[in-house]
C-alpha cells in the first residue's frame, strides 16, 4: 500500500471525524471538550478536587510528635523520629491485592478447567459421571465445562444453605 492510498483512506473518514469533533465541542461534557486536561480526582489530604495535571494543592507532612502516657505526666507529646517506609509497595495496596482474587475470574476458571479436561480425559469421564450425563466429545468440551462449573457452584451453594438451615434449627431449639 502506497502513501497516497493511506492518505485517501484517512481523508475518506475526515467528514465523520470533523462532525464528531464539532458535536463534542457543542454538546460534550467538559472532559470530552478538553481531554488534554485529564481526569478530576480528590486529594486524600485536603479533600480538594483538582485535575491530575494541575499544580499540587497541598504538601502533607507527617507528624513529628506522638502521644504518650506516663504515670507522672499523664498524657503528653513526645518527639518521634523521621517517618519513612522501607517497603517498595504499601501495606494498603497489598491488602487490596490479597482481598481481590486476582486471576480468579470466571473466564480464568473456565480456561483452567478446559486445559485440565483436555490434558486428562479421565477427568471428563469422572465429571460426566458425577453430573449423570453422557461423556462429551472434544468438540463439545467448552459448553460442557461451563455447565459443569455452574452445576458445581449450584451444588456448593445448596450445601451451604443446608448447613446454615441446620445451624439455625439447632440454635432455635437450644
Amino acid at each position: 500500500m502506497s502513501i497516497e492510498q493511506n492518505f485517501v483512506k484517512d481523508l475518506s473518514n475526515l467528514d465523520a471525524i470533523v462532525g464528531y469533533a464539532a458535536d463534542m465541542q457543542l454538546h460534550g461534557s467538559f472532559s470530552q471538550r478538553r481531554p488534554d486536561l485529564g481526569k478530576m480526582f480528590t486529594c486524600p489530604h485536603c479533600r480538594a478536587r483538582r485535575r491530575v495535571s494541575a499544580p499540587r494543592c497541598c504538601n502533607p507532612a507527617f507528624a513529628t510528635t506522638k502521644r504518650a502516657w506516663d504515670a507522672e505526666q499523664g498524657f503528653h507529646q513526645l518527639e518521634c523520629g523521621e517517618r519513612s517506609n522501607p517497603d517498595t509497595i504499601g501495606r494498603a495496596l497489598l491488602r487490596k491485592m490479597k482481598h481481590k482474587k486476582h486471576g480468579q475470574s470466571r473466564l480464568f476458571k473456565l480456561r483452567e478447567q478446559i486445559l485440565r479436561f483436555q490434558s486428562d480425559p479421565e477427568l471428563v469421564k469422572a465429571a460426566a459421571k458425577e453430573m449423570h450425563v453422557k461423556v462429551p466429545d472434544l468438540s463439545r468440551l467448552n459448553p460442557f465445562v461451563e455447565k459443569y462449573l455452574q452445576w458445581k457452584q449450584n451444588r456448593q451453594a445448596r450445601a451451604e444453605r443446608r448447613r446454615s438451615s441446620a445451624s439455625r434449627k439447632i440454635n432455635r431449639g437450644a
